[in-house]
């Protein structure tokens, strides 16, 4: 039986949670008239914002580690895997050995997103909630550039680097940046969350920003900033400390290290996944030369400019088919030239993230991000290698894996 006293608090709680999601609900931070299980866009954004660092849904818990290599057809080389569900990475061999590893620390973390070696062995490494660290070959930390000490960004409201990093040929660092600003549309001021270019210098100081948005800005359809009713994500959004209305989610940032078709070397391939859309930039100019996809691809991750001069593209398919392909497209023509999707399509299939590499013989390395899972295969679709995460978290969930490199076995100069 409630007291007289207990009986006044519960009301005063009760009042409290009332009162709290009639506010969310008059502010449109959430509208209780929409079930968002009935909705894919808001699912999907859902799942989004953060990412999950394990797979959920595991359709293959027992595969670990390398579980097919076919030597005669496979590419050699050594594989470098980040783990952002412990923090670290591994070198692997072709059987899936560990070779070498950089560990976690007090100064990084555990949350290593995505690194890549140079010819030294240091790694550079994207960490959640820290930056980008610039680690040797005995894990020792050379330096660490942090978004929240960065006066290029406006710190009204969190700041990160995020998704993706390159180098270029004067040892220039380009990493992808989110802040918060407001923008002024047609339908009036939106706060957006704006993906910008951070040039670092090769000791990793900030020099330099350029923003996607005043760069794409017309690219963008005003559905993009209209105040759905569909307010789920932007409370889950809030909640993570991020606000802003995401139109665009950049996640790819790669030099090009030779002449094709849409641009020279140096300049700089990205893409933009919510507007479906990759492109060349002009890094010195500040100008965009080139796009394409929308209508093509749906949320697509990792363009990279192959010897010949095409673009291959993981086409996540998202929203439209919930299931994957890779393609090759000719940006000469605007053609797709080659495509490689599975039988059934969505046996081959993640939505949030995904990587691919096109191997010196030809083959394509394929990262399927959600489900921890690489492979290899030939321009016929033949698979050659075949790995899944070996790493876990305490609940035995497979971590997922954002992009996997194959390095010939003599780039590292060692």
């Amino acid at each position: 039986m409630l007291t007289r006293g207990r009986y006044t608090a519960a009301l005063v709680v009760a009042a409290t949670i009332a009162i709290s999601f009639w506010l969310l609900w008059q502010t449109g931070t959430i509208d209780l008239t929409t079930n968002p299980r009935e909705d894919k866009t808001t699912i999907a954004d859902f799942d989004g914002l953060p990412y999950l660092s394990y797979v959920r849904d595991d359709p293959n818990p027992d595969k670990k580690g390398v579980i097919l290599y076919n030597p005669r057809l496979s590419h050699p080389g050594l594989n470098l895997l980040t783990s952002r569900l412990v923090g670290g990475a591994h070198l692997l061999d072709v059987d899936g050995r560990i070779v070498h590893s950089w560990a976690p620390n007090d100064t990084t973390g555990p949350g290593w997103v995505y690194s890549e070696m140079d010819e030294a062995g240091n790694l550079l490494v994207l960490i959640e909630d820290v930056g980008l660290a610039q680690l040797d070959w005995d894990s020792r930390v050379i330096w660490v550039s942090r978004p929240a000490e960065n006066p290029l960004l406006n710190h009204a409201n969190k700041v990160a680097y995020h998704h993706d990093f390159a180098v270029a040929h004067n040892g220039d660092i380009y990493v992808l940046a989110t802040e918060v600003r407001r923008v002024q549309r047609q339908t009036g001021t939106k706060r957006i969350r704006d993906n910008s270019i951070v040039v670092l210098t090769s000791d990793g100081v900030p020099v330099k920003k350029i923003s996607l948005y005043d760069l794409l800005r017309d690219a963008i359809p005003e559905s993009a900033f209209e105040e759905k009713k569909r307010k789920f994500p932007r409370l889950r959004s809030r909640l993570a400390g991020i606000e802003g209305l995401d139109v665009l989610h950049a996640n790819t940032v790669e030099v090009l290290r030779r002449e094709i078709p849409v641009g020279q070397r140096g300049d700089l391939l990205f893409c933009v996944r919510n507007l479906n859309l990759i492109g060349v930039l002009d890094i010195k100019e500040e100008r965009v030369g080139w796009t394409w996809g929308p209508g093509v691809l749906d949320r697509p991750h990792q363009p990279t400019a192959l010897d010949n001069g095409d673009i291959l593209v993981f086409d996540n398919g998202t929203r439209t088919r919930e299931y994957s392909r890779i393609i090759e497209m000719s940006p000469a023509t605007g053609q797709i030239v080659w495509t490689y999707q599975t039988d059934p399509p969505n046996s081959f299939f993640s939505k949030l993230r995904g990587g691919n590499q096109r191997l010196p013989n030809g083959n394509t390395l394929i990262t399927e991000s959600d489900k921890g899972h690489v492979f290899e295969i030939t321009p016929n679709g033949e698979i050659v290698w075949d790995f899944w995460n070996f790493e876990t978290n305490e609940k035995g969930q497979r971590g997922i894996i954002y992009r996997m490199i194959r390095y010939d076995l003599d780039f590292l100069r060692r």
